[in-house]
């Protein structure tokens, strides 16, 4: 098999020949090369499949840090989709990135707390948190929808103990395996 370059109209990413035209690892998206799969003689949905079984290898062997940034990345470029659905490895891995930055910044603030850099760290700190409020609301409306319920419920978040404990137990729930009311499950 012969790799010849191609360019995921999405992201950018260089993707082998067999993954023309078939959904790409890295932000979702699908290729124009699938409409030329099926006039190749080969159906678009073959093409897909096999590329989604090669890329779920790939996908394994990340590390967890691979992955936080890749799901943080992708949530990010989704910020303000709040239709369709999001995967409980988006929305866990999406959450991480985001507690794990957001821990890095209170110990740098923590750490030159005496000086203008820890002040500055500080206000650094408040602009993430404020940059990631619309797309943690917008994936976990989406986190709602894999679970065929109303983004509406993410309201529940403003009853204090209670709500925040039922949108927990949503978020931990499986997605559905096939499609709901929201869309088909994203690769």
């Amino acid at each position: 098999m012969s790799i010849t370059p191609f360019r995921c109209h999405g992201c950018g990413a260089s993707l082998e020949s067999v993954q023309a035209g078939a959904v790409c690892p890295y932000c979702g998206r699908n290729s124009t090369g699938a409409e030329n799969a099926s006039a190749s003689g080969t159906p678009a949905n073959e093409v897909i499949s096999r590329v989604t079984e090669e890329s779920s290898g790939a996908k394994s062997q990340l590390s967890w840090f691979e992955l936080c940034v890749h799901y943080f990345n992708r949530a990010i470029s989704r910020f303000a989709r709040f239709g369709g659905r999001a995967s409980r490895a988006e929305y866990w891995y999406f959450f991480l990135a985001v507690l794990l930055l957001n821990v890095v910044l209170t110990l740098l603030t923590l750490v030159f707390s005496e000086s203008v850099l820890g002040d500055l760290i500080e206000v650094l700190s408040s602009v993430f948190l404020l940059l990631v409020l619309v797309p943690s609301i917008s994936i976990g409306v989406r986190r709602l929808h894999d679970v065929s319920k109303s983004g509406w419920w993410y309201l529940l978040i403003l009853v204090p103990l209670i709500g925040p404990l039922v949108l927990l137990y949503w978020a931990i729930q499986a997605g559905d395996a096939g499609g709901n009311a929201y869309g088909e499950p994203e690769v």
